[in-house]
């Protein structure tokens, strides 16, 4: 999918791309204060705050339900802004909205070579990289996917946002930094990603199956185990052992919510063969044991019946 991209008050406005679950598009963004370094960590926008990691306005990012606040974002950020910036929007339709905003002088120091970033081909440049983040099977989907399942559950949100802006703009300086020196080593690895996504699928469709080894996996994956465990971490954001139990996990939280199973049919419609075990996995990964669930669920069913 191609850009429309277009000079608007001194911002390169630019169509989103819209692949599978996860939108990502761009602006470039001239600020327009005077005050140099100036900390954003106390600035507030249509009741967003903006998070500022080096309190100098380098590097930041906020987090906000509407995606119609990213757009207004990017127009009163610049306010308070004195350089250029990329600001990058990650959105989908069942989650809060990104906002990740990098100063061209920040980005300077990471990358091998100078770059301006109203030039066309370095705009060019974030297009072709952001539309590979976009694809269904990217690293960048699948790691935004593990982030907002767990966002809305931890309470350690600063330190799990901090982490997630930090591992997307790592991954993104790699990518672009291999674009402007033509070496672009991420092609080949979007097949490998492909091929994960394709695995991933197979031993999570039915989760009351043990599955397979990882040598196994490895196999179906054409990969050495030591290949396939790095990039299944990296792509999935754990291990492939850790990543199978938290799917049924997961699973096994909603099957309680409905009320219709009793905590011994889901602890064997997930595949653990004791109660016990699943309760001690449950609890420890949940902080609570299942019988909280079930026992709230079961009275409230009793409540509405009566």
């Amino acid at each position: 999918m191609l850009f429309h991209i277009y000079l608007k008050n001194n911002i390169f406005v630019t169509k989103p791309i819209m692949n599978g679950n996860l939108n990502i598009f761009f602006d470039i963004v001239s600020g327009n204060s005077k005050i140099k370094n100036l900390d954003l960590k106390n600035i507030y926008i249509h009741n967003t705050k903006i998070v500022d990691f080096r309190n100098n306005s380098s590097f930041f990012c906020a987090v906000t339900e509407s995606r119609d606040n990213l757009k207004s974002l990017s127009y009163e950020l610049a306010e308070f802004l004195n350089d250029k910036y990329l600001f990058i929007y990650l959105h989908t339709s069942y989650s809060d909205s990104i906002l990740l905003g990098m100063s061209e002088k920040w980005l300077q120091n990471y990358l091998s070579e100078s770059f301006n970033l109203y030039e066309k081909d370095f705009v060019d440049l974030i297009d072709n990289v952001l539309q590979n983040f976009s694809l269904s099977h990217s690293v960048v989907t699948s790691r935004h996917t593990l982030f907002q399942r767990h966002f809305i559950s931890t309470e350690f949100t600063s330190l799990l946002l901090e982490s997630y802006s930090a591992q997307f703009i790592h991954y993104f300086l790699v990518c672009f930094d291999s674009e402007l020196n033509n070496e672009n080593p991420s092609n080949y690895k979007f097949s490998d990603y492909k091929k994960l996504k394709e695995i991933e699928h197979e031993i999570t469709k039915n989760l009351s199956k043990t599955p397979p080894s990882i040598k196994k996996m490895a196999e179906m994956a054409g990969m050495s185990i030591t290949k396939f465990k790095v990039m299944f971490k990296e792509t999935f954001g754990e291990s492939p052992h850790q990543y199978i139990l938290d799917k049924k996990l997961f699973l096994a939280k909603e099957l309680l919510q409905t009320g219709q199973y009793s905590i011994t049919e889901v602890s064997y419609k997930i595949g653990f063969n004791y109660p016990s075990g699943f309760t001690r996995v449950f609890k420890n990964k949940f902080q609570y044991p299942p019988s909280l669930i079930y026992t709230n669920k079961n009275a409230l069913l009793k409540l509405v019946d009566n």
